[in-house]
Parts: structure tokens; C-alpha cells; sequence
């Protein structure tokens, strides 16, 4: 050990002695593994890690199919409300939309973007609120008292993380809505990431004039055994008979299923994975380019290293040596490149 710090300290000298050489190999390493670092920063955030659900894995967005609303993922209410009754191989179904609200709290009255919920989708997403409770089955239909559930977020910029919130009478487009609960830091309803506030659907989900009003997100949880293919066969199987049971609102309409997270990251999959390919080429090439720089440096070297062994240095210190300046200059471009 006291070698090769005698070996470092050297080579550090060596280094602040042809700065410039020093300099372009560690801004050349410093901006591939910043690129790199970032890009897979962003990979791992979005693709690689599961939505913050327990049983992700389990959740898929459920869709009605018509050559009118194609590209879009939804489903009315009253549909999921029958899938839910006669499905097998899933074990709830939840839906939510946005809308947006004039809320107004203590004299005060701005804009907020809030949403629509049934009373499964909580449940179904397995979401434990950080205070009070989710909305419920029985906060759904006209008549009931109304009830709100904030974000996080919202929660603690616009009520200061008051506690005491639970409770609390907002006023929602001038309906009195009493705060129930706030959800977790980070917990989001899929696709729908922006909404401050959730309330029960104001309508009965049964309503059959509710079922031509397409427009919901609509997540369910698969049953222990299911698979995709299994939820899409079984779903296509009850639009049919709700085609054949409500013709002028169902008949043409199919159904398809796709894995939850697919839903929120297919539309930048495919971007991401190509900007990931091409940080790490960039990676590659410059650590060819400092390669070629630590060649060159060695070449340059050759008379010292002549000398070295001349006066009895082991073939094993003169790698020892030349190992610890790239070491050196590989671990402050790293660092460098990981901060940036």
C-alpha cells in the first residue's frame, strides 16, 4: 500500500503537470458517462421500474374499440359496470376522467384540474391514502353527500400539509364538497397524472344514458391466473352480447386490453430506447477517444518507461503505474459526468 500511494502521488503530479491532456480526457469521459447517466436515469424511471401499485404487474387498461375513437383508450360506465359483474378474470374495475373545477376555500377561488371517479378505482389501483380515505362505491350517484380526495401535491401548496384538512367544506363549481382524504407522495391514476382533486361520479353508473358517453380511463385488476389474452377474449365476448342487448349504443363496439404500464410509457417506448442507444454509442466513442489519448500519452512515455526498467522497476509497477493514472482520470471524468 505505501507503493502504490507513492505510485498515486506521483501520478498526480505527472497529471497537473500536462493539464491540458488531463483536461480533454476527463471532459471527453466526463460527457459520455453524463449522457449516459442521464438517459438511464430517465430509462429506469420510466420503463424499467413498475407503476407505484402493489401487484402492478396485475393492472391493465381495459378499452372500447371503434373505428371512431380510434387511438384513443376509454370506456362509458355503464359498460365497465357489466364487465365488472360478469367478468372472470378480473377482479375489479375502476374508471376516471378529468374536469375542471372553480374551487374556492376560505374567500379564496381559482382553477383547479381536478377528475371524476368511480368508486372501485382506488380499490382497484390498492391505494392506501397518507390521510382519511379514498372515495368508495357509497360516495357515487346524485343525491349523495359530495366528497373530495386531493393530491399529495396539491394538498401541501395550496392547504400548507394542514392535517387538519380532513374535514374541511370546499367549495367545487359552488358545490360544498367535504375533504376525505389525501393521497400518497408519488401515486398518480395512471395516464391522468395532472388531476389536484378527485369527486365521485355525480351520476349513477348505471344509467343507461350514461353508456353512449365514452370518455372514461378504464383500469381493471386481473384475477390470480388471468393473462391478457384471457381478459381480451372474455371482454370481447361481453360486448357482444351488450351489442346485442343495447344495439344503438353498443353494436360495432368492440374491446381490447393492453398491460397497464405499456398504456403509460407506449407512446415514448420507442424514443427512449433510441435515444438510449445513442448516448451509449457516444459512451463508446469517447472512451475510444481517451483510449487513443492514453496510448498516445504511453507512447510519448517510452524512454521513462525504458529508464524505469533500466534501474530495476518490475514489468508489474509499470502497469501498476500506468493503471493508476487511467484509474485516476477514469474516476474524476465518472464523477464529474454522474453530477452533471
Amino acid at each position: 500500500m505505501p507503493t502504490v500511494l507513492t505510485d498515486l502521488r506521483f501520478v498526480l503530479r505527472q497529471l497537473r503537470g500536462r493539464s491540458g491532456y488531463t483536461l480533454v480526457a476527463i471532459l471527453t469521459i466526463a460527457l459520455g458517462t453524463g449522457a449516459a447517466t442521464a438517459m438511464f436515469g430517465v430509462v429506469d424511471h420510466v420503463l424499467l421500474r413498475p407503476l407505484p401499485f402493489p401487484d402492478a404487474d396485475r393492472l391493465v387498461a381495459l378499452c372500447e374499440t371503434h373505428p371512431s375513437i380510434e387511438g384513443f383508450c376509454v370506456a362509458s360506465p355503464p359498460n365497465a359496470v357489466d364487465w365488472a359483474a360478469s367478468s372472470r378474470t378480473l377482479n375489479s374495475i375502476g374508471q376516471a376522467r378529468t374536469w375542471p373545477f372553480t374551487m374556492r376555500s376560505g374567500g379564496r377561488a381559482e382553477s383547479v384540474s381536478g377528475g371524476y371517479v368511480s368508486g372501485t378505482l382506488f380499490s382497484t389501483l390498492r391505494v392506501t391514502p397518507s390521510l382519511g380515505r379514498v372515495i368508495a362505491d357509497t360516495d357515487v350517484g346524485p343525491g349523495r353527500p359530495r366528497v373530495a380526495v386531493l393530491s399529495e401535491g396539491y394538498w401541501r401548496t395550496r392547504f400548507g400539509g394542514d392535517p387538519g384538512v380532513i374535514g374541511r367544506l370546499i367549495e367545487l363549481d359552488a358545490i360544498p364538497h367535504e375533504v376525505v382524504g389525501v393521497l400518497p407522495a408519488g401515486v398518480a391514476v395512471p395516464t391522468l397524472g395532472r388531476v389536484q382533486l378527485w369527486t365521485p361520479f355525480p351520476f349513477n353508473p348505471l344509467d343507461e344514458e350514461q353508456r353512449k358517453w365514452r370518455g372514461f380511463v378504464t383500469i381493471g385488476r386481473m384475477a390470480a391466473g388471468a393473462s391478457v389474452v384471457l381478459v381480451e377474449g372474455e371482454l370481447a365476448g361481453l360486448q357482444e352480447q351488450l351489442a346485442r342487448r343495447f344495439p344503438s349504443t353498443n353494436a360495432g363496439w368492440g374491446a381490447s386490453v393492453t398491460p397497464l404500464l405499456d398504456t403509460v410509457v407506449g407512446s415514448v417506448r420507442t424514443s427512449l430506447l433510441v435515444f438510449m442507444g445513442a448516448v451509449t454509442m457516444l459512451l463508446l466513442i469517447a472512451s475510444a477517444n481517451v483510449a487513443n489519448l492514453l496510448l498516445t500519452r504511453a507512447l510519448t512515455r517510452e524512454r521513462e518507461l525504458a529508464i524505469r526498467a533500466a534501474i530495476g522497476a518490475s514489468r508489474g509497477s509499470l502497469v501498476r503505474l500506468l493503471a493508476l493514472e487511467s484509474l485516476v482520470i477514469a474516476t474524476v471524468g465518472g464523477a464529474a459526468g454522474a453530477l452533471a
